[in-house]
């Protein structure tokens, strides 16, 4: 009929894909919106898990820094009681010109050929031919290598941590090793600490230039006695500024000159040299003002035979 109008809104099949796509849209952002409340709730559930975990690690270090704290007295008297001793050794091994004996607890044994000084010290005289670059003769009095110096420092030191009784104040001449006895008696008890000492002391020493360093290999426990609460030290370490090492390089070079008839060194690097003659003995005195040790610079003295005198 003419009129009649149609209106045409389009295919049921096109309707039915606008339809689909809706709803899988809808669908995505509901999708969206359920995984990011998953997170939400997992992060949550994590940090009220983790929270109370981490504060308990925080407390379980600071409980155990205050356990170590409470066990530092007895890391620094044996500390303090190694520096003491070490401090010792250095200061007689460079009255002795560079050599310890069995009587102060080293495997060298103390021979015929020495001098005896006040105070017990004992200083090597005897003389093994040297022959300098330009092919020059000469009597060089011995001085111990820097191998067998450490080790005397070594054997030293842990003798009196083995064996302290034998080098206490009672035989003075031995070194005075009353801390190292006093840490056996744990004397620490009155400060609330009782030690277990691993009675296999070992030392390692190293010669550098501005001093001597000490590592002193004791395994130690302390105990806390209020809290039962026990705390494991396996080293100690100090430093000894004592510069024994350039004193003895430059007391090599001093008599090399002397006894090559060369001009002699009056100093070097803050070393200084006292030297006077004795029963046919040249007695030098090597000071050092950059080592200061006993209240004073540090000392190390030797004796030269006269070269005239000197029978190879």
């Amino acid at each position: 009929m003419s009129g009649e109008r149609n209106f045409h809104f389009g295919s049921s099949k096109t309707t039915g894909r606008r339809f689909m796509a809706y709803a899988k849209k809808g669908q995505v952002t509901i999708f969206v919106i359920v995984g990011i409340l998953i997170l939400i709730i997992g992060a949550f559930f994590i940090y009220l898990k983790l929270g109370p975990a981490e504060e308990q690690i925080q407390t379980e270090v600071e409980v155990s820094q205050n356990f170590v704290s409470d066990a530092l007295p007895a890391q620094r008297y044996i500390e303090d009681c190694l520096e003491k001793i070490a401090k010792d050794g250095v200061e007689k091994i460079g009255l002795q010109g560079g050599a310890l004996y069995s009587d102060d607890g080293t495997s060298s044994p103390r021979n015929v050929d020495l001098t005896v000084l006040d105070g017990g010290i004992f200083l090597r005289y005897n003389i093994h031919e040297y022959t300098d670059p330009d092919g020059r003769t000469a009597n060089i009095s011995y001085l111990p290598s820097f191998s067998i110096v450490g080790t005397n420092l070594k054997e030293f030191i842990s003798s009196r941590f083995k064996n302290p009784l034998a080098y206490t104040s009672n035989s003075p001449e031995l070194g005075d090793a009353d801390c190292a006895l006093q840490l056996r008696n744990n004397i620490l008890e009155t400060q609330g600490l009782k030690l277990n000492i691993d009675p296999n002391a070992a030392v390692e020493i190293s010669l550098l230039d501005n001093g001597v360093g000490v590592r002193l290999l004791m395994p130690t426990e302390v105990k806390v006695l209020s809290t039962e609460v026990v705390t494991s030290f396996s080293e100690f370490s100090v430093h000894v500024p004592a510069r024994l090492k350039k004193v003895r390089e430059f007391s090599k070079e001093y008599i090399k000159s002397y006894l090559l008839g060369d001009q002699l060194p009056e100093g070097y690097d803050g070393m200084t040299v006292v030297s006077s003659e004795s029963n046919g003995y040249h007695l030098v005195i090597v000071k050092d003002s950059k080592s200061r040790l006993a209240g004073g610079d540090y000392k190390f003295q030797f004796l030269i035979q006269k070269p005239e005198e000197t029978e190879i």
